[in-house]
């Protein structure tokens, strides 16, 4: 938005380059590029504080040949935190997409159906980068692997937990 607001104004000034002479015209629109191009890079200074990372793990549900499939939890839960994911209660899904926190380095979920509870138990590591010291601390999630499940087949499709990555773990029921 800064570099917009940069731009404009050096649009503004060159309104005024039509009603001058030949050499004032040359050394108005120098001056113009001088300013324009300073103003430009002093609003490049500025640090963009877009959030490149994510706490969401994305779990897709697959039948066995790969295709998506449509599964009817009670519940899903976590162990560490009871009741941290209301929004997915009597709920149909092909995709859970949960968040992980970043001051522990494991989470034990629970999939409650109405006759089975499945448990999936994941670790991964938490750090933290810095973009700018404006910008604060974003956490950074890698290293995703089961502990534990009692899922009969399950697959990491991607240990680094991005925004970008559509799915992190492949469940076949």
């Amino acid at each position: 938005m800064a570099g917009f607001l940069c731009l404009v104004s050096g649009i503004q000034l060159l309104y005024f380059v039509p009603f001058m002479n030949n050499l004032r015209k040359l050394t108005a629109i120098l001056t113009l590029l001088i300013i324009f191009l300073l103003l430009v890079l002093g609003c490049a200074d500025d640090p963009t504080c877009l959030e490149d990372s994510t706490d969401l793990v994305k779990i897709a549900f697959v039948d066995s040949v790969g295709t998506a499939k449509s599964v009817v939890f009670k519940e899903i839960d976590a162990i560490e935190s009871p009741g941290a994911f209301p929004e997915y209660a009597d709920s149909t899904l092909t995709t859970a997409i949960l968040p992980l926190k970043a001051d522990i380095n494991q989470l034990t979920l629970l999939f409650r159906q109405d006759t089975i509870t499945d448990t999936l138990a994941l670790s991964y590591h938490a750090s933290f980068k810095l973009l700018a010291p404006e910008c604060g601390l974003y956490p950074e999630f890698q290293q995703l692997d089961t502990l534990f499940t009692t899922f009969s087949s399950l697959k990491i499709i991607s240990r680094t937990i991005h925004p970008d990555i559509d799915v992190n773990i492949q469940i076949s029921l």
